[in-house]
């Protein structure tokens, strides 16, 4: 009886094929992972053609914008001129995050002379970020021109 068990099973799993081979499975997998990115490129398409639509349509005057040298020109020279307004308040940590903020201006300012406008952009909205930021924690106080800063109190 064991024998012929064993030679039954002998049997099966001598006639049983492998359905594929690695490389087919590896194409198999592929061209499932190729259909699977088209379809999520369309559903992005008609997302965002969707989305430009709406947005259209509800607010017509916010469509994107185009940086320009001016534009950053501009944001260089409100950061600037808030830098000008404070007065430190907490003078090691202050004096510290004021020269980091003046460093981030003068990163902007070499950023828009090598003509790359978006990390200019970045960097003198990042350097604004932190003078708020710093106004907010007390380290500064807002000495003139609070309207240059999001928070926009002065300290009493």
């Amino acid at each position: 009886m064991k024998k012929e068990k064993a030679r039954s099973i002998n049997e099966l799993f001598g006639t049983i094929r492998f359905r594929q081979t690695a490389q087919e499975i590896k194409d198999e997998i592929r061209a499932d992972w190729n259909q699977r990115e088209r379809k999520l490129d369309r559903l992005l398409e008609q997302k965002t053609a969707s989305h430009l639509e709406r947005s259209e349509r509800s607010s017509p005057e916010l469509k994107p914008q185009t940086l320009t040298k001016e534009y950053v020109t501009k944001a260089i020279e409100k950061t600037t001129a808030a830098i000008g307004s404070v007065g430190i308040i907490k003078e090691d940590r202050g004096s510290e995050l004021l020269d980091m903020i003046q460093r981030y201006v003068s990163d902007s300012q070499h950023f828009l002379k090598k003509g790359n406008l978006v990390a200019a952009f970045g960097a003198v909205e990042y350097s604004h970020g932190l003078l708020d930021a710093g106004g907010l924690a007390g380290y500064f106080e807002i000495l003139r021109n609070k309207e240059l800063f999001v928070f926009g109190k002065e300290k009493e």
